[in-house]
Order: C-alpha cells, then sequence, then structure tokens
C-alpha cells in the first residue's frame, strides 16, 4: 500500500486565523486574534511550518498544552 503524506495546507491556516473570534482574551502566549489576523504573512507562515512539524513528529511545543482557567461571574453574587 502506498503511503501518503498529508500536510496542513497554508490556505487551511489562512483560513482558521481569518476566522477566529475577535474581542476575546488572549492565551497564555499573550497573544489575541487580532494580533495575528493583522500580522499579515509572517505569522501565519510560522503557525503553518509549527503545526505541520509537530503533525509529523508527533509531538507538540509543551507550551501548547498548558492553559488558565478564570472564572467571571457574569451577575450575581459574587461571593458563590
Amino acid at each position: 500500500m502506498e503511503q501518503y503524506k498529508i500536510y496542513i495546507l497554508y490556505s487551511e491556516v489562512e483560513e482558521a486565523i481569518r476566522t477566529l473570534k475577535t474581542n476575546k482574551s488572549p492565551g497564555s502566549d499573550g497573544i489575541a486574534a487580532e494580533m495575528l489576523q493583522a500580522g499579515g504573512e509572517g505569522p501565519a507562515r510560522q503557525i503553518h511550518e509549527l503545526c505541520n512539524r509537530a503533525w509529523y513528529e508527533g509531538t507538540i511545543p509543551e507550551e501548547w498544552g498548558k492553559s488558565i482557567l478564570v472564572p467571571m461571574p457574569k451577575k450575581g453574587d459574587l461571593s458563590e
């Protein structure tokens, strides 16, 4: 059976960046969606390369597994 290499397409990365929800808090890296969208081709190319490398090496950067959750009460008693 012939093996095919499947890559993450650059156009897929562009689309993902273009459709990110805006006006949201940035992640632990401090990068907001608006920054990626305004960054043009540079950040998109780097993300594309990084994602393909992670896909084929089977590893991800340690930072990708980290997150910080901060509860944000919408209304009511803040002590609950």
